[in-house]
């Protein structure tokens, strides 16, 4: 019988790259311990000060030079230190080795160290804005931030948080859930004096697409930013007087 041609090879479609997950319903803290040769004495703990002080997460009993990687979602309604604590006051460095610990939110390091003594505290942040008073006025040295979000047919993949650029640590977030094509506006007062990065999210990586999103920012009276919603990821804008020094 005749010799029939080869058939040629399928063509596959590209494959697309893969798309980075930002949690909209969480704050994701990373903690990293490398423990010396007294593991056992190393604790930690993470508390809730919009809830007096709970502790919400913690770990102890290490293995002595080891290192322990671990993942918390922390609930966007918190407002949360990170407390590093050593039985016997001498820290993680470095009489018993070189021990040490980070901290990291949203892939931003916002602590790290190793001789601390008997404990040491990081500021993590998170709903730590304080609500204005009746007339949108803030108290002393704080100053009135605003955001508005107009979301699109997928509102639960919105989120957004200022954090101050020095430390990292966050001094506001969005703290609920947002629906479709609704506008939303969440007023807070923070600390003057400051230089802070004003981030939204999209948490499938498209923006805010579909009917009419925007997104509006607001500072001690003055707009920050006012935009529509084609960012992909994400968004940062800085602002702040503490900006200009």
């Amino acid at each position: 019988p005749p010799v029939q041609p080869p058939l040629p090879s399928p063509v596959l479609p590209p494959v697309s790259p893969p798309v980075t997950y930002i949690d909209s319903n969480c704050i994701s803290l990373d903690i990293q311990l490398v423990t010396d040769a007294f593991g056992d004495e190393t604790s930690f703990s993470v508390i809730d000060k919009n809830q007096g002080g709970a502790v919400v997460t913690s770990g102890n009993s290490y293995d002595s030079n080891s290192t322990y990687i671990l993942n918390e979602c922390l609930d966007r309604s918190g407002c949360y230190d990170f407390i590093i604590e050593d039985q016997w006051d001498d820290g993680m460095c470095c009489k018993g080795g070189n021990g040490s610990y980070s901290v990291s939110v949203l892939d931003r390091t916002i602590g790290s160290g190793g001789k601390f003594g008997s404990s040491e505290t990081i500021f993590i942040g998170g709903s730590c804005g304080k609500n204005p008073f009746s007339d949108s006025s803030c108290d002393g040295s704080m100053k009135l931030l605003n955001v508005t979000i107009r979301t699109d047919n997928w509102g639960d993949e919105t989120s957004w948080e200022v954090y101050d650029d020095i430390s990292r640590a966050i001094y506001a977030i969005s703290d609920i859930e947002f629906g479709n094509n609704t506008t939303y506006t969440e007023v807070k007062c923070i600390p003057g004096n400051k230089c802070y990065s004003f981030v939204i999210y999209d948490s499938v990586g498209d923006g805010l697409q579909d009917g009419l999103p925007l997104f509006h920012v607001g500072y001690d009276g003055n707009t920050v930013i006012t935009s529509g919603g084609n960012f992909g990821e994400s968004f940062t804008v800085s602002f702040g007087s503490g900006c200009d020094e």
